[in-house]
């Protein structure tokens, strides 16, 4: 699925908050949707990337943010938040998401 085809509260609990963060954490948020066949499915892989960055050591989290990113303080709250984003797009009905077409 391409990003374009999550709603738009997906969109912005994952895509958004990652770009605040740093441009190429929200570059790899998006090849995951790539890989995903729905929004449950890319919630799904992006709680489970989250919890493979938290185990990460952090030259494994500079390889994976392409070594552009120096300081890596605020990442950890970013994380914190993209999970507390998707658990409150999940206690949205499917009925009550809103989609560009």
């Amino acid at each position: 699925m391409d990003t374009d085809d999550l709603s738009k509260e997906a969109y912005q609990a994952a895509i958004i908050e990652a770009e605040r963060f740093h441009h190429n954490l929200t570059l790899h948020f998006g090849l995951l949707a790539g890989d995903c066949n729905s929004e449950g499915e890319f919630l799904a892989a992006a709680e489970e990337m989250i919890n493979n960055l938290r185990k990460a050591k952090p030259n494994e989290i500079k390889d994976f943010l392409f070594g552009e990113v120096t300081d890596l303080s605020a990442l950890p709250a970013t994380l914190d938040k993209i999970l507390a984003n998707i658990a409150r797009v999940r206690e949205i009905p499917e009925e009550k998401q809103t989609y560009e077409f």
